[in-house]
């Protein structure tokens, strides 16, 4: 089974969204990666964040969210384990990788599951708001 994570970005009222290029499904999606072989799921939540925004962990909070969730994708099963990374204040700017994204949005977080395609993203997505809710 391939093992992914899902990265929740939160700053202030917002939630950070990536449109993921069409080769690759299109869409607007929050930061998600597959997990390298023998690494650790949230050391490769903190890797793809770098990675796919330039926002250093150091910047934030990592929320535990206790939700994952297990599909068939194009390369086979796969099972999805969400977190969420709360800011301590809004990036002035995101770098995303042109290889797998074409824009970046900060949406109000009680908007953002309109912007989402995927079942599995609107639950999370409101498992995050229930984490931040408790807060």
């Amino acid at each position: 089974m391939i093992r992914k994570v899902q990265v929740w970005i939160i700053a202030e009222d917002q939630v950070l969204l990536l449109k993921v290029i069409e080769k690759r499904g299109g869409g607007w999606h929050p930061v998600t990666a597959n997990v390298d072989e023998g690494e650790e799921l949230l050391d490769c939540a903190k890797r793809e964040v770098r990675e796919e925004t330039g926002i250093k962990e150091v910047s934030g909070t990592w929320l535990p969210i206790d939700y994952s969730f297990e599909y068939d994708g194009k390369w086979g099963r796969a099972k999805e384990q969400v977190f969420a990374l709360r800011l301590k204040a809004m990036p002035s700017k995101i770098k995303i990788d042109s290889s797998e994204h074409t824009d970046y949005q900060w949406v109000k977080i009680e908007q953002a599951d309109a912007a989402l395609g995927f079942k599995p993203q609107k639950e999370a997505l409101e498992k995050v708001k229930c984490t931040l809710s408790k807060i």
